[in-house]
C-alpha cells in the first residue's frame, strides 16, 4: 500500500501498523516503551493530506506539527500517534 511517505525513522520500541477502512488509510505508531520518550521522524510526499488523528477523535492538519523543518514528532512512553492518509 503506497502511502506517500518520503521518510520514516523509528525505534526499536515503536510498533506500527497500517490500516485500510473503505478508502480512509492510517498510519499508527505505538510507543512500547514505558520510560522514554521516543522521537519519530516523518517526511511526506508534497501535496499529501495527512491529518492526525487526537485523542477525541478530532482531526488536525498533520503539516502545522510536522513539516520539513521539523519532521520530528514526540511519541510519549506508551502513547500512539495515528495518522488518517488521503
Amino acid at each position: 500500500m503506497d502511502l506517500g511517505i518520503e521518510y520514516l525513522a523509528f525505534d526499536t520500541h515503536t510498533v506500527v501498523s497500517l490500516l485500510k477502512n473503505g478508502d480512509d488509510r492510517y498510519l499508527v505508531m505505538v510507543n512500547q516503551n514505558l520510560k522514554r520518550t521516543e522521537e519519530l521522524e516523518i517526511e511526506f510526499a508534497k501535496g499529501l493530506d495527512v491529518q492526525i488523528v487526537e485523542k477525541d477523535g478530532s482531526l488536525i492538519p498533520a503539516g502545522k506539527v510536522i513539516t520539513k523543518k521539523e519532521p520530528y514528532y514526540p511519541l510519549e512512553p506508551g502513547d500512539a500517534l495515528i495518522l488518517k492518509i488521503n
